[in-house]
């Protein structure tokens, strides 16, 4: 969704502030605080946002092209809108490369993103009939699901099977289903291992593209992605 909020809101405060008196108010620094300041320090803010927008979409779509991707809606693309902490620009920047790895099934290019240990071992999911959904509650066995880089090259061909390899570049918006914000504590021990890894304060992307033509008896493959030292990895994988 592109940022529009600010549009609506600006012009009726105007109104507003031009229709009462004018009155000033003292600072403690000796200046004077004004519905005037007000109605300028909201436009800076959105002349600030907006050239961060601008600067996000150019630089996403520069990508886009680099990377010879088809042109068309991008799942990712709404968190190009991010302008707070830019985690979700920089993460929308790393599944577009992602995706352009997988296309070509470049191994090295994907081993390169991966974090070690790289966590393998599926979410123990419950339903909350409150909510009407699934939800973590742990890890199903955290014993020997651990890959370091060795074990990693040894299982890649068991990971990223063409089947998945040739998914990913087809990503749609259902498959993107959500983040752990940074300043969130998990209640459960899979989100917190992965966390654990992470920046603080960032966040944890996950995704579970669909696998239409399975030849196990899993449909879906799962990927969590987070930034360790300033770069985005990617944290895990289970089938499902």
């Amino acid at each position: 969704m592109k940022y529009q909020p600010l549009f609506f809101i600006l012009p009726l405060f105007i109104i507003a502030c031009n229709d009462h008196p004018k009155q000033t108010v003292p600072i403690e620094n000796g200046t004077t605080n004004t519905p005037q300041t007000h109605v300028q320090d909201s436009l800076q803010e959105v002349k600030r946002v907006t050239n961060k927008i601008n600067m996000n979409v150019k630089s996403f779509y520069k990508t886009v092209d680099d990377l010879k991707l088809e042109k068309g809606m991008f799942p990712v693309e709404n968190y190009i809108y991010d302008t707070t902490a830019g985690d979700g620009y920089h993460y929308a920047l790393f599944y577009l490369k992602f995706m352009a790895a997988a296309k070509t099934k470049d191994k090295a290019k994907i081993s390169a993103m991966i974090h070690f240990p790289f966590q393998t071992t599926r979410e123990k999911l419950k339903y909350n009939q409150k909510n009407n959904e699934y939800e973590v509650v742990g890890s199903e066995n955290w014993k020997g699901r651990m890959m370091n880089e060795k074990q990693f090259d040894e299982q890649y061909s068991k990971i990223f099977t063409d089947e998945i390899l040739e998914n990913i570049p087809e990503t749609r918006q259902k498959d993107i289903i959500g983040r752990l914000p940074g300043d969130v504590k998990p209640d459960n021990d899979y989100e917190a291992q992965l966390q654990a890894y992470t920046d603080k304060g960032s966040s944890i992307y996950s995704v579970s593209i669909e696998i239409p033509v399975q030849k196990t008896k899993y449909n879906h493959v799962h990927f969590d992605f987070g930034r360790i030292n300033g770069k985005y990895k990617i944290l895990s994988y289970f089938l499902e």
